[in-house]
């Protein structure tokens, strides 16, 4: 009986008062705000497909659309719809082959942009 008593009388000891862990905050990210550190002209296609998350692809493809438009004169955020498709159409041209993989993505974006420049600048 003593065995058990002990081996109880664990369970039962002083309750703890540590306070209750809050989760840590964390830093909310604007919709095109750019977490990708290296610039654009220095990434290649292989970063983008392989190491940049969705988040940094999704806002590449809105800064380069963005600085294309803007070498036309074009002040208007571009269209989520636009920013989806040339984020699409990047991913595409990046995966075709190796020497893809080793070109900036940046080389991409004006081949994709002098392709689609009505669609692009609207």
């Amino acid at each position: 009986m003593a065995v058990a008593t002990i081996a109880l009388g664990g369970c039962g000891g002083e309750a703890h008062n540590d306070p209750p862990q809050r989760p840590k905050p964390t830093k909310s990210v604007d919709e095109y705000e750019q977490t990708w550190t290296k610039p654009y002209a220095e990434t290649s296609c292989g970063d983008y497909l392989s190491k940049m998350d969705d988040h940094q692809k999704t806002v590449a493809a809105f800064d380069i659309l963005t600085t294309k438009r803007g070498e036309i004169g074009v002040t208007k955020k571009p269209a989520k719809s636009l920013v989806t498709r040339f984020k699409g159409q990047t991913i595409q041209l990046c995966g075709t082959n190796d020497n893809a993989k080793r070109s900036p993505i940046t080389t991409w974006g004006d081949l994709i942009w002098s392709m689609n420049e009505d669609t692009y600048k609207y």
